[in-house]
């Protein structure tokens, strides 16, 4: 059976699943039911190859079948029933201080006000929980599009598969706003690509994203 909470499951299509050590016996789409499978006695390897939207692709299970009865190790299975969970994704965004940049303690700058807008314009961003930040109102509501004022470290839970930019559109006060728009992309709840920004003001470690502000600065000229 698959499980990654029951409003993902619900949804068909969302997660294949193929089986056995060495050459898939069965394969499926994931819905609301569990699946059912009549194996012969051996080894076996249940691998999730696609995740629902918003979920990792969970670890691999190896179980066993012997005389009608399923173990996973040698713990047998109560109903001949595996379970396998899914992690809700998370993607972070940081907003940092560029002068900190070799410091890998160093705090976010609060208040700066990001953007995020899904390429897709199908794809509905208006239920992700966001941490660490307070979604902002912006000029024009669109589902692809989401606003949010950081207080620290932002998490972004649950964001779908597609391809994304992310902007600075306020800087906090002080600090210069980063002009750079950032592309990346999400499939089975990670960031599998993303821009090589040759100026250091966006960065990537995993799913993890930062931007880095400068200090702002005023020139003042004394003439005679």
């Amino acid at each position: 059976t698959k499980s990654a909470y029951e409003s993902a499951l619900e949804t068909a299509g969302n997660d294949v699943t193929k089986l056995d050590l060495e050459q898939a016996v069965e394969s499926w789409t994931s819905g609301g039911e569990a699946k059912k499978l009549t194996l012969g006695n051996g080894e076996y390897v249940m691998v999730e190859t696609v995740a629902p939207d918003g979920y990792t692709i969970a670890g691999a299970i190896a179980f066993s079948v012997n005389a009608g009865k399923v173990y996973v190790g040698t713990e047998e299975k109560q109903d001949s029933t595996i379970l396998m969970n899914d992690t809700i994704s998370k993607i972070n965004i940081s907003k940092k201080d560029i002068a900190d940049k070799s410091d890998a303690e160093a705090a976010d700058i609060p208040d700066a006000v990001m953007k995020l807008t899904a390429t897709d314009t199908d794809t509905d961003l208006t239920k992700i929980n966001i941490t660490g930040g307070t979604r902002s109102d912006l000029p024009t509501q669109s589902k692809n599009v989401i606003a949010w004022t950081n207080d620290g470290t932002t998490t972004l839970e649950m964001l779908p598969n597609g391809e994304y930019t992310l902007e600075e559109t306020t800087a906090p006060d002080g600090y210069t706003k980063v002009t750079t728009i950032f592309k990346f992309t999400i499939a089975n709840g990670v960031i599998t690509g993303a821009d090589t920004v040759t100026d250091g003001t966006v960065t990537r470690d995993g799913d993890t994203i930062t931007v880095w502000d400068t200090i702002s600065t005023i020139s003042i000229n004394k003439t005679d």
